[in-house]
């Protein structure tokens, strides 16, 4: 769900994971202030 300072892909699970929740529940909890760029 991002890049590590390396460029490593974060998947949004694993990031998820380590926050105790799920990656539906990180992406309903963005704002709309906050950017969000979809690559295939």
């Amino acid at each position: 769900w991002g890049q590590a300072s390396g460029g490593q892909v974060l998947p949004i699970d694993e990031v998820a994971a380590c926050a105790g929740t799920l990656g539906y529940e990180l992406m309903c909890a963005l704002a709309q202030r906050v950017p969000v760029l979809v690559q295939p």
